[in-house]
């Protein structure tokens, strides 16, 4: 059973070794380790007053540069 767990680390090291660009990782590779992070900061998304504020200065912005133009 060991032997089976080092077999299967080696083969990741190669297959991380033989990916150099970012585009050779999978997606959930790239993201999984930043939302799912059990060791890491837990990040809670914003309530629903923060959301409704930020759009609003958002449309606020919008508005005042289309005048503008």
């Amino acid at each position: 059973m060991k032997n089976n767990i080092k077999i299967d680390e080696t083969q990741k090291d190669i297959e991380l070794n033989q990916k150099r660009f970012l585009s050779d990782f999978s997606i959930a590779d790239r993201w999984g380790p930043l939302v799912n992070n059990p060791t890491g900061y837990n990040l809670s998304p914003p309530n629903r007053l923060i959301r409704t504020m930020a759009s609003i200065f958002c449309l606020l912005i919008m508005f005042l540069f289309l005048w503008i133009i």
